[in-house]
């Protein structure tokens, strides 16, 4: 009888130990079904609505455009498949179990949301224990720009997530140093992504896409409801006319001077001549400084030197530049203005000329008879 107690309460104290490790195991071991994952739009936010069977407490990461929703223990439910629903930020849903081999779910289960933008996530309280909120809000800092172009291209990428389109615009008009006239009401919001588009072509985008018109006059643009924009008048700034409405390249390569000194040709001639060569947008071309000419003294003339009078004396000692200039300014780009150079050259070139030699055979009788005697 004394034997059997210790043996008694051994058995007794292991299996209250199997007891204990049996509970232990089953809260391990309790499972989460998900039931379903619905994201939607709820103004500029996504709300995703995450139903569940049991008890869970969820744990949220964000990184990037994905956002990962992490369940201990979670498994599918049994139509989860089908009730997977995405929306407004939310471009994709998956799931994850944390089904292990054996069929225990002792991992945990990995609800995923891929993104269309970047954005923060936090989860809303809740009074329903069945249910877990997530909110997603876009990201809207001041260093992350909707809108960037390639300089060399002139083509713009825009990303832009329920965006004020008059902020939109406004953005695009300095970024494209162009003039966007904004109606009053133009208050709606896109939701757009472009990537590597013209101008002219992201402008009449983004208005589409917000049920609004535009008018277009050279780098000018209108914005604002279809009867506004229809009614308006064109767009003529400081009274030029209107551009042409199809596609321009502006030339932003620096311009450079050179100038010619003319020695056998006339600089208002040269000047003249290409003028008529180059078309004035391309090449400036102007004549140089004058060549200083100072009147006489009083009492002095030409004519009792050369026999001419120039009237020198009568005129005034400034600087024509017309008549006394004899270089040529030029400005354009390299370009053009090597072309001109070139010309000028070819231009102001030394003209051929005839040298006539005369000799003359006298004889000594007839220097004689001219009085003129030869030694």
């Amino acid at each position: 009888m004394r034997s059997r107690i210790p043996f008694l309460a051994a058995a007794l104290l292991l299996q209250a130990g199997f007891a204990r490790a049996s509970q232990t195991l089953n809260v391990r071991t309790a499972t989460v079904a998900i039931e379903s994952i619905h994201a939607r739009q709820q103004g500029a936010e996504t709300r995703i609505a995450i139903v569940v069977r049991g008890k869970v407490e969820p744990k949220l990461t964000v990184a990037d455009r994905v956002v990962t929703l992490r369940l201990a223990a979670a498994r599918p439910g049994p139509h989860l498949d089908t009730q997977m629903v995405s929306g407004g930020l939310v471009k994709r849903v998956g799931f994850q179990s944390g089904l292990r081999a054996g069929g225990s779910v002792t991992e945990e289960g990995q609800i995923i949301l891929d993104l269309n933008a970047s954005a923060d996530a936090s989860i809303l309280p809740s009074t329903d224990s069945q249910t877990i909120t997530v909110r997603l809000v876009p990201r809207t800092t001041a260093s992350i720009s909707p809108i960037s172009h390639s300089e060399e291209s002139r083509l713009f990428d825009i990303t832009a997530y329920q965006t004020d389109v008059s902020l939109l615009l406004r953005s695009l008009a300095q970024e494209a140093n162009c003039n966007i006239l904004l109606s009053d009401k133009v208050t709606s919001k896109v939701t757009i992504n472009l990537h590597q588009v013209e101008l002219a072509k992201a402008v009449d985008l983004i208005t589409r896409s917000a049920g609004l018109a535009v008018k277009r006059d050279g780098d000018t643009y209108l914005v604002g409801p279809q009867d506004e924009v229809k009614a308006a008048p064109q767009l003529s700034l400081q009274g030029q006319p209107p551009a042409d409405p199809g596609p321009k390249h502006v030339d932003t390569t620096p311009g450079i001077y050179e100038v010619i000194h003319c020695h056998y040709v006339l600089a208002s001639d040269l000047a003249a001549t290409l003028t008529k060569m180059f078309a004035p947008e391309d090449l400036k071309v102007s004549l140089g400084a004058a060549t200083f000419a100072p009147k006489l003294e009083a009492g002095g003339s030409t004519a009792s030197v050369t026999g001419i009078d120039t009237g020198a004396a009568k005129g005034s000692d400034k600087a024509d530049a017309g008549a006394n200039s004899h270089d040529v300014v030029l400005y354009g780009s390299a370009e053009i203005v090597t072309r001109a150079v070139a010309l000028a050259k070819r231009l102001d070139a030394r003209r051929a000329q005839l040298r006539i030699g005369v000799a003359i055979e006298i004889t000594r009788a007839e220097l004689s008879m001219l009085g003129l005697h030869h030694g």
